[in-house]
């Protein structure tokens, strides 16, 4: 709960550590990928230990649940929104299930102020 409060007052920042450019999934063979999630994905891959490519190791950035697909819900100024690799293979509007789940996070915790 803790971190929920301090979101809230921070504001919202990215789910993902791939999206800042904070993470690296590297297979046996050297090549790099943004996130393990996408690790072995030809259109994610990042170069290789000995020759990365820096412009495609944030290529999830661009996938979020923000702006319109969030509406007028109450956690949208400080929800981390989801997965980007979930939503890049699932699909963005399957990602209201991240949605409920922070909703439902909200509630209980709301209720516990109580």
């Amino acid at each position: 709960w803790e971190r929920i409060k301090g979101r809230r007052v921070r504001g919202a920042s990215d789910y993902c550590h791939a999206c800042r450019g904070e993470s690296l999934a590297v297979l046996p063979d050297g090549t790099l990928f943004p996130c393990s999630q996408t690790a072995g994905d030809p259109a994610f891959a990042c170069g290789t230990v000995d020759a990365p490519d820096t412009s495609k190791i944030t290529a999830l950035s661009g996938l979020t649940l923000r702006g319109e697909q969030c509406g007028g819900c109450l956690l949208a100024s400080y929800c981390p929104g989801d997965c980007p690799s979930r939503l890049y293979y699932n699909g963005i509007q399957n990602g209201r299930l991240a949605c409920v789940m922070y909703q439902t996070l909200w509630q209980e915790y709301t209720r516990s102020l109580q």
